[in-house]
C-alpha cells in the first residue's frame, strides 16, 4: 500500500508592499514552544505600492503565478492579508491545485477585540497581536513599523485593547515626495541628524524624527494603560526603532519574523494532534 504524499505546509503574509512565504515545518509531537515552532525556506514578492502604475492587478496576477510556482504540491496554505483584492487572485489561482487554503481574519483569529466591526481591523494586526502575547506573554505593547505604523496593545488576559494607526517611514517619504515639486523621494535612515544642509538631508531628518517621535509617543500612551507592558517591535522598519529604543526599552523585543511565527502556531493549533 502507497504511503499517503506528505503535505508541505506554507504561511503566507500578503502585505500593502511585499508577500512574504514561509514554509512550516512539521507541526506534529509534542507542542513546541512559540520561539522554536520551525520555520523552512523564506522567499518574498515585492508589490507596486497601491496605485502606482494602471497595471496593478496584471502585476498581481503574476505575483499570484510566481507564489503557486514556488511551492510544493499537496499543501496547505495559512495567509493573512491586507488586501481582498489579492486574496481573490489567490483563490482563483488555486482552484485546480491540489491545495487548502486557510485564510486568518478578525473574524476567526483566537483573539478577543472590542471592535463592533470585526472587517474594520486588520488581520495582520491581531495576528500580531497575538503572536506577541504568545511569545511574550501580557500585557505587551506591538509596534508594527510597515506600509503603516500600528501600535497596538494586549491586555494581560490576552485581549487586543486597540491601538492606532499612522503612515509608516517609507509611505510617509513617497507622500511627502508627491505632495511638491520641490521635494523629493529619500529613504531616511539613523542616525537622525539636525540640522539638515542639503533638501536631501533636512527631508531625510525631518521624517526620521516624525516617525520616531510618533511612535515613541504611542508607545507612551500605550504604557500609561499599562505600565508593566513589555514591547514587541516588527515590520520592515522594525529595526531602525529597536536600535533607537534598546536603552530606553529594557524590556524590548524584536522578531522580524513575527507573522510567520503566528502563522506557524495556527498551524500547530490545527494539526498539531494530527
Amino acid at each position: 500500500m502507497a504511503e499517503p504524499t506528505a503535505v508541505t505546509v506554507y504561511g503566507v503574509d500578503v502585505g500593502n508592499s511585499r508577500v512574504k512565504l514561509v514554509e512550516i515545518l512539521a507541526s506534529k509531537g509534542s507542542k513546541p514552544s512559540p520561539q522554536s515552532l520551525g520555520l523552512g525556506k523564506h522567499r518574498t514578492f515585492l508589490r507596486a505600492p497601491t496605485g502606482s502604475c494602471p497595471g496593478d492587478g496584471e502585476l498581481d496576477q503574476q505575483l499570484v503565478q510566481q507564489l503557486v510556482a514556488s511551492l510544493s504540491f499537496p499543501a496547505r496554505l495559512h495567509l493573512v492579508s491586507v488586501d481582498p483584492k489579492l486574496n481573490e487572485h489567490i483563490r482563483e489561482a488555486f482552484q485546480d491545485q491540489p491545495a487548502e487554503l486557510l485564510f486568518w481574519d478578525s473574524y476567526n483569529l483566537p483573539l478577543e477585540h472590542p471592535y463592533a466591526d470585526a472587517s474594520e481591523l486588520g488581520a495582520d494586526r491581531l495576528l500580531a497581536a497575538w503572536a506577541s502575547h504568545k511569545l511574550v506573554g501580557g500585557p505587551v505593547i506591538v509596534v508594527d513599523a510597515g506600509t503603516a505604523l500600528t501600535v497596538d496593545l494586549v491586555d494581560k488576559d490576552g485581549r487586543f485593547a486597540g491601538g492606532a494607526i499612522a503612515p509608516g517611514l517609507s509611505l510617509a517619504a513617497r507622500s511627502l515626495a508627491s505632495a511638491g515639486a520641490m521635494l523629493v523621494d529619500v529613504v531616511p535612515v539613523p542616525p537622525l541628524v539636525y540640522p539638515g544642509q542639503s533638501r536631501r538631508g533636512s527631508l531625510e531628518a525631518g521624517l526620521l524624527a516624525s516617525f520616531l517621535g510618533g511612535a515613541e509617543r504611542l508607545v507612551d500612551e500605550g504604557r500609561r494603560c499599562a505600565p508593566e507592558a513589555k514591547l514587541m517591535i516588527t515590520g520592515g522598519d522594525g529595526g531602525i526603532l529597536a536600535q533607537e529604543w534598546a536603552a530606553r526599552f529594557p524590556q524590548l523585543h524584536h522578531e522580524p519574523k513575527l507573522l510567520e511565527i503566528g502563522l506557524a502556531e495556527l498551524e500547530w493549533r490545527q494539526h498539531g494532534q494530527d
